[in-house]
Parts: structure tokens; C-alpha cells; sequence
């Protein structure tokens, strides 16, 4: 059984978190479910596996409903097989006896589950280490193992919780690289939560964002890249996202004002990638100083504001510079991080090239 038709509705309660959240997921499609912590991912997943009641809604596979209020299929019946972020294996069996076990499990002979399983090692890149127990692996190799041994019972749906979090960023790039290339093999439907909107990319067909038990954007990939519709998408997404206003030809939020004439006045939206925001030092170090400073050199031009330091982040290549009014992240390379001294507080010189700026009516696509 592979390649089924999700069809969920996740209504439960986790202390304080009311949960209503929909999946579908066509036959073969990976889903990818974002979201911030404790916004209720783990828990719909679980709901989905049979793990957790549901105060409502419905979960069905294909034409097979497996849950609804006060009713449930037991979890090993449901065709659906839950990976996390420890693989679970057995520690006294070798690599190939555990990815044979599931095989066993639904009445494989033995020697058939042990030869899926040794075509199965040669699938994840693991032909020759058989033979070897989870403690003489490494931790992607365990991981691989329990990819396999879930995609070998064909289930009909994957449920994956963050399953490359506790790998370094070589190791998770490996087992990424054979997570693609298997699920694309199985064409199992699969339904991945992840905090790494690289696995989304690399992954994943369209993408749910889950905030405080909702569903707040689902769509292609893609999509959801280029038009987050909140800032928590936007924040996955690598790009600033500001609601501001139009009036008069003129957007603005807080000190920043842009070009905004094909827009009609009311409420709209700006977005804006941190590395096409410049950033320059002023003379002055305090606020009152800098604000001095700028009235006496007349009124900015369109796209340029002063802001002060809110807090920083260090990233591969610099720091990225957090600045209020409006709340924004401005990419600031290590060149200018070792010219400059940059403090929390201090007032900084930020513009942007209008033309680098989408700006569309609150609520657009």
C-alpha cells in the first residue's frame, strides 16, 4: 500500500493550545509543516498516527476514515508509520534485521524481509554495514536505517517530526540528499515537520504554516516563499514583511515611507529581502543626536530612514542587525561588522532601493 489520498482535521486540545488544523495531501505528495514552537506540529502529527483523541474533525486514508470523535483505529492498523527525531532502533539487532523487522511484523517470510532489506541498504548508500548493531553507526546511518525500515512496510502515509534536527548540518545534508531521493522512488505521501525551511525546499511539494494551532498559509513552496502572509513565513522565508499604509501615492510604517503610486490608500504590505537593505553608521552615537543630525540635512529620500539597534544575530557571513520602527532585519556583512562598532542601542543609517521593495494591498496574493 503506497501512494494514499490524506484527508485530516486535527481538532484537539494540549494544555493551554486549542488545535484546529486541515491536511490534505494528494497520493505521492510531500506536505511540509512549519511553524513556531509549540504551535501544535508535534500533536498533528500525532493525531494523524492515532497517538492522540481527537476532540473533533476526522483523519481518513484513501476511503478508509480512521478517526473522528470517540472512534479510532489502532495505530499499528492505519497504514501510517511515525519517524522522529531518534530513529528507535532496536539496539540488539544488526542494521538489516532491523529494517526486516517491520517486514516480519505484516507476515513477510523471513528470508523475503531479509532480502528487502539488503536492497533496501543499497538504496540508502549502506551496502556492507548490515551487519552492524545501531552502536557501531553513526547517527546519520541510524537515521538512514529508519527511513528504511519505514519506507520498506509501504505505508500509506510517512509522518516525519523534524527527523534531521539532531543531525550536524554535513550529516542532515547527506540524509536529506536520500530522504529526496527515496521518497521520490516510493512515491509515498509524506507529511514532514521541520524547522529548516531547506527541507521544505529540497523536500517538500507545498507547504502548511501552522501559528497558535491554525493554519495560517498552505500552498506550493514556492509560493509561500515569495508571498508569506505572515511574519513568521516571511521570517522562513528570508525576507522582511511590513504592514504599513498608503495614502497619497506615499506607503509608510513607522520611519520608512516608499513610491507606493499603483497602490490605492489603505493598508498594504511591503516585502523586502534583509541583504538589499544598506546599511551606514551616522556620526552621532545617541538618538537625539542622530535625529538632530538628520533635520539639519533636510528630509530623507525616498527609501532611506534612521533606525536604531534593536538586537543582533552572527550568521555565516556577518551579523544580521534587528531595528525597530519598523521592525526589521538588515543584513550586515563581516567587513562592515569589523569597520564599524555596532552596539545595541546605537542609532545606524538604513536604505533600500525602492524598485527592490514588492509592495501589494493587505490581503493580495
Amino acid at each position: 500500500m503506497t501512494g494514499a489520498r490524506l484527508d485530516a482535521r486535527v481538532v484537539l486540545t494540549r494544555g493551554p493550545l486549542d488545535i484546529d488544523v486541515a491536511v490534505t495531501a494528494d497520493p505521492g505528495q510531500t506536505l511540509a509543516v512549519m511553524g513556531p514552537s509549540g504551535a501544535g506540529k508535534s500533536s498533528l502529527l500525532a493525531a494523524i498516527a492515532g497517538l492522540l483523541p481527537l476532540r473533533g474533525g476526522h483523519v481518513r486514508v484513501d476511503d478508509r476514515e480512521l478517526s473522528r470523535r470517540g472512534r479510532t483505529t489502532a495505530p499499528p492498523r492505519r497504514g501510517i508509520v511515525l519517524l522522529g527525531q531518534d530513529p528507535h532502533l532496536f539496539p540488539h539487532l544488526d542494521a538489516r534485521d532491523n529494517i526486516a523487522f517491520g517486514l516480519r511484523a505484516r507476515g513477510v517470510p523471513r528470508a523475503q524481509a531479509l532480502t528487502e532489506a539488503d536492497e533496501w541498504l543499497w538504496r540508502i548508500g549502506m551496502s556492507g554495514s548490515g551487519g552492524h548493531r545501531p552502536a557501531e553507526l553513526s547517527g546519520g546511518q541510524q537515521q538512514r536505517v529508519a527511513l528504511a525500515r519505514a519506507l520498506a512496510t509501504r505505508p500509506a502515509v510517512l509522518l516525519l517530526d523534524e527527523p534531521l534536527t539532531a543531525l550536524d548540518p554535513e550529516t542532515s545534508s547527506g540524509v536529506r540528499a536520500v530522504l529526496a531521493a527515496q521518497l521520490a522512488a516510493a512515491r509515498t505521501t509524506t507529511v514532514m515537520v521541520t524547522h529548516d525551511a531547506i527541507d521544505a525546499a529540497a523536500l517538500a511539494d507545498a507547504l502548511l504554516i501552522v501559528e497558535g494551532g491554525r493554519v495560517t498559509q498552505h500552498a506550493p513552496v514556492r509560493e509561500v516563499f515569495a508571498a508569506p502572509v505572515t511574519r513568521f513565513g516571511a521570517a522562513i522565508s528570508g525576507v522582511n514583511r511590513l504592514v504599513g499604509d498608503v495614502a497619497d501615492g506615499t506607503w509608510r510604517s513607522g520611519a520608512l515611507a516608499l513610491p507606493a503610486s499603483a497602490l490605492a490608500d489603505g493598508p498594504a504590505v511591503a516585502l523586502m529581502r534583509p541583504e538589499d537593505i544598506a546599511f551606514a553608521p551616522v556620526p552621532e552615537t545617541t538618538w537625539t543626536a542622530a535625529l538632530r543630525l538628520q533635520d539639519a540635512d533636510g528630509p530623507p529620500h525616498p527609501g532611506e530612514w534612521l533606525a536604531r539597534i534593536e538586537r543582533m544575530e552572527p550568521t555565516p557571513s556577518g551579523v544580521r542587525v534587528h531595528t525597530a520602527d519598523p521592525d526589521l532585519a538588515v543584513a550586515v556583512p563581516l567587513d562592515a561588522v569589523a569597520a564599524h562598532t555596532l552596539a545595541i542601542g546605537r542609532p545606524v543609517r538604513l536604505r533600500v532601493d525602492p524598485a527592490a521593495v514588492r509592495l501589494h494591498a493587505a490581503g493580495a496574493a
